[in-house]
């Protein structure tokens, strides 16, 4: 029970902090990709996720929508032309003018407008809108960054558990030829059948543990189809080994590195909307100021009919002016509530500032740390692989017990999930750091293997 439970939580675990990390719009996108074989490498399988992965389309529809946005603001400012045409019919009346009648025939009159409207509040609107499109970028940088550091975490997790599956299964087939050979033993008379009993509840708690990983990697296989954004039914063959890619030594490289805020792009994404609020309270301040209006018309009107009277010029230019400089202090109002607004925003960034620099230091912290207990744990699986291959020659020549081999193979599962469980760690300190300091690619080696 203690085997199997200790594994379970092990595994679990794995997957746990797999989804904590992933984004909630990530989870629930529904697969794209047609059926296929997928033989993918890690960075294979980044770039395969920022041109499918659902979330990473929205956020590239979000960009461009404000990169149009942006556009339909400068448009505002800019010449605008209008062409229309009117028809009347006076269905026969008639005019007195100096004591003669005149017909009123019907009309045809076509008119082009061109116009310019040019005012401090546009131009400021025009600045904001030019700040959220950098904003939308900002953000599309950062979902990138999530989607690589969760395929990376993804992909090392299943080459993690796929290699501790296969040593479970090198060790389950050592279990089972001393059970053989105990239970030829036991059927000749010169071993005990407790013996037999005691290999035979290994060989199924190993089998348990087995199949429990099993089931680990299948889910984080789906995990993986979500993220790429492929279908359901894609298989995906992972071409990197975890040797090829883990590098524990390098990853120390990082702490010699100093965080810089300015490349954080959740520090980014702040900075920006407090640029943002700077340009918005301009904004509300030219609310106050006037609104100018420049135009040109010609105009064309047609008479169906003998006379007709026209009294409009063909061609006509003027400017206007406007300014409403009372408003019942609504634009007050305005100017209050984005000062409020960017207040918010500068003490935001501030905080942020703070807490990022405090996740710094405890994320080194937390890489030396993992760093050195997967060293220790890597040393105490070698040591206990060496005790059961030691301990099952001495029960083939009878000079140890049953119990003693079930103690070492039950030492040795535990040593194999304590091992995973270290390496899992320690890829989670790396890909905290790495978001950090925004160097995703720092720490693996890109060969396939």
């Amino acid at each position: 029970m203690y085997l199997r439970n200790k594994f379970l939580t092990t595994a679990l675990g794995c997957i746990a902090l797999i989804g904590s990390q992933m984004s909630a719009t990530a989870q629930e996108t529904n697969s794209a990709a047609s059926s296929s074989n997928l033989r993918i490498s890690l960075e294979q399988a980044k770039q395969y996720a920022i041109s499918h992965n659902h979330t990473m389309q929205n956020a590239t529809y979000a960009e461009k929508k404000a990169e149009a946005q942006k556009w339909q603001v400068i448009s505002t400012m800019l010449p605008q032309v209008t062409l229309g045409y009117d028809y009347n019919n006076f269905l026969g009346n008639e005019i007195e003018l100096m004591g003669q009648k005149i017909e009123m025939n019907p009309t045809g009159t076509f008119t082009a407008t061109a116009s310019m409207t040019l005012s401090g509040a546009q131009i400021a609107g025009a600045n904001v809108t030019k700040i959220a499109s950098e904003l939308s970028k900002i953000n599309t940088e950062k979902n990138n960054q999530d989607i690589s550091s969760d395929v990376k975490q993804t992909y090392m997790s299943i080459l993690m558990l796929e290699k501790t599956n296969g040593l479970l299964k090198e060790n389950l087939e050592n279990i089972k030829t001393l059970q053989t050979a105990t239970d030829e033993a036991v059927r000749v008379g010169v071993s005990e059948e407790t013996d037999a009993d005691q290999l035979k509840v290994q060989v199924a708690a190993m089998k348990d543990a087995i199949n429990q990983t099993e089931r680990s990697i299948e889910t984080l296989y789906n995990t993986m189809k979500i993220l790429l954004g492929a279908s359901f039914d894609t298989k995906i063959v992972l071409t990197d080994s975890i040797g090829n890619l883990l590098n524990a030594e390098k990853a120390l490289s990082l702490l010699s590195q100093g965080i810089d805020l300015n490349k954080n792009n959740d520090y980014r994404v702040l900075r920006a909307n407090t640029e943002l609020a700077k340009k918005q309270v301009t904004q509300a301040w030219w609310n106050y100021g006037p609104q100018i209006t420049a135009f040109y018309r010609y105009y064309n009107q047609q008479t169906f009919g003998d006379g007709g009277l026209n009294f409009n010029p063909p061609h006509t230019i003027g400017i206007s002016a406007s300014w409403t400089p009372f408003t019942s202090g609504g634009n007050y109002a305005k100017v209050k509530a984005a000062k409020m607004d960017l207040a918010t925003a500068q003490s935001t960034l501030e905080l942020t500032a703070d807490q990022l620099k405090i996740q710094d230091a405890q994320a080194r912290f937390n890489l030396n740390s993992t760093y050195e207990n997967y060293k220790t744990q890597e040393e105490n699986l070698e040591v206990t692989a060496k005790v059961l291959a030691s301990t099952t020659n001495k029960f083939r020549y009878g000079t140890a017990s049953s119990l003693d081999v079930t103690n070492a193979s039950t030492n040795l599962i535990v040593a194999q999930s304590n091992y995973v469980s270290a390496m899992s760690d320690l890829i989670n300190a790396q890909i905290t750091l790495e978001k950090l300091l925004n160097t995703p690619n720092s720490f693996t080696q890109t060969t396939s293997k």
